[in-house]
């Protein structure tokens, strides 16, 4: 959901005071945080779209020695 700036929170909720709609403002003062703030650096995702991806598992060969022990051959 987008979030809204001070100013036109404002100005919603003088609308809907004038239209006596003190529901509405309730509902919209309750979803919004006024303690909250931006982040000002946004981290960027170090690892390319395809780096990693489980769609390109390796295939292992594996043996089990005679005391059942299992290793990557």
């Amino acid at each position: 959901m987008p979030t809204l700036d001070r100013e036109t929170l404002r100005e919603i909720i003088q609308i809907l005071k004038e239209h006596k709609r003190k529901d509405l403002i309730d509902i919209l003062q309750d979803c919004c945080d006024e303690d909250y703030i931006p982040a000002r650096r946004i981290k960027r995702d170090i690892y390319s779209e395809s780096e990693g991806s489980a769609e390109e598992e390796e295939e292992y060969a594996v043996s089990v020695d005679a005391d059942g022990l299992w290793s990557i051959a």
